[in-house]
């Protein structure tokens, strides 16, 4: 039996597909940061990070029940095939195809569903389950099945602890670390034995309005949070961004009204061991040194910066020499800042780099300067203009 394909309309596939994979001229200067894809029923949108705005509607045959991205850079849309054949895992091809590349429900269990699939860094997907049992007693039982990324066979299988809090519905890859996500709650799991750790977030207790309907993280770490619209919101216009490593949870308004469909975030920004993603993988940070004996070297990163700020060393891992931080100013003066502080002497040249714009920010500190506090308010003007509701 061969596998069906959906299809996106003809008159939208070509900007949708420029955006989504970066074709183009216009597509490259202007989304070399992370993008967001979101879905509202059969409608498909996208748009740069960090401030989530989601334009350029795209239809959809069918409604996405929970989307990523591969480690190919295409798209994957889980949905629920008609006349109950059960779930399908879908590519966005390059010819603007939905193509579906696995039947999900050979994988499946009787009574069981699937819930929610992510991508580790390595291509592999991960699928989370939700199932229960019938007599005597009803119970309901979950697992991650962990499949190889160009075979799409079973590698592995975790059966999940049960909990005294509802069955998590979500289940995201960070970079760093698996999350799984009930409607108010985080925590995480751990692909080496399929443990599973309350992460001390209670998304109620740090401001969240509304149940979780869709999870993404970006490139900088920080988890991006789709609510279920409230009833009296019709225009609901707002997506939350979760820093783990602060615990903060800032609104970002977006530029369209969302309702409650899924997301996903290309995460085109990457984070090694000389450069930091920060602000939504917007903005890229570096640096080199030249000490007094002559040696130099790039600015190695330090493991615990959050989505906004990064800590750099030289010489010794437990010894930091700058912070540098990449604010979002534009509500108040219309430009993103760069703040920075050093602890040493030795000659630097900090860069920062705006993926979506190409402008760089750069500053020379000179052999023998004393520390110094870095603060430009001006550093980048590629703000969003404000639209019109």
């Amino acid at each position: 039996m061969s596998i069906p394909r959906l299809c996106i309309t003809t008159l939208t596939f070509v900007s949708l597909l420029a955006v989504i994979l970066g074709h183009g001229q216009a597509a490259m200067a202007q989304n070399r940061g992370d993008l967001l894809v979101s879905a509202d029923e059969n409608l498909l949108r996208a748009g740069p990070l960090p401030r989530g705005s989601a334009e350029m509607p795209r239809a959809l045959e069918r409604s996405p029940g929970s989307m990523t991205f591969g480690a190919d850079g295409r798209l994957y849309i889980r949905y629920s095939a008609p006349s109950g054949l059960g779930p399908r895992l879908a590519r966005l091809e390059a010819d603007g195809q939905l193509n579906d590349v696995v039947d999900l429900s050979q994988f499946l269990e009787q009574n069981e569903f699937a819930s929610d699939i992510t991508v580790d860094s390595v291509g592999r997907f991960y699928l989370l389950t939700t199932g229960f049992t019938g007599s005597p007693e009803f119970e309901i039982f979950q697992r991650v099945i962990v499949l190889e990324g160009e075979t799409f066979e079973r590698v592995a299988e975790f059966s999940l602890p049960q909990t005294n809090r509802p069955p998590f519905e979500h289940l995201e890859f960070s970079g760093h670390k698996f999350w799984l996500v009930d409607t108010t709650t985080l925590s995480t799991f751990d692909p080496l034995d399929g443990s599973v750790e309350f992460s001390g977030f209670d998304l109620f207790h740090l401001g969240l309005p509304a149940m979780v309907s869709s999870v993404a993280a970006d490139s900088t770490g920080a988890l991006w949070i789709r609510t279920v619209t409230e009833p009296d919101q019709p225009d609901f216009r707002s997506l939350y961004r979760l820093d783990p490593a602060t615990g903060a949870l800032e609104e970002k308004r977006v530029a369209q009204p969302l309702s409650f469909g899924p997301i996903a975030i290309h995460r085109r920004c990457q984070n090694d061991d000389t450069h930091r993603c920060l602000q939504g993988g917007r903005f890229r940070v570096r640096l080199d040194w030249r000490s007094f004996t002559g040696d130099q070297g790039a600015g190695r990163v330090a493991p615990n910066g959050s989505a906004d700020s990064t800590l750099f060393w030289f010489f010794d891992a437990a010894n930091y020499e700058l912070l540098v931080k990449v604010l979002d100013g534009c509500d108040n003066n219309g430009h993103f800042w760069v703040f920075a502080g050093a602890t040493t002497d030795v000659a630097f040249d900090l860069f920062v780099e705006d993926l979506e714009t190409g402008e760089e920010w750069r500053f020379e500190n000179p052999l023998g300067n004393p520390p110094r506090t870095i603060n430009d308010t001006f550093a980048f003007s590629g703000c969003p203009r404000e639209e019109t509701p």
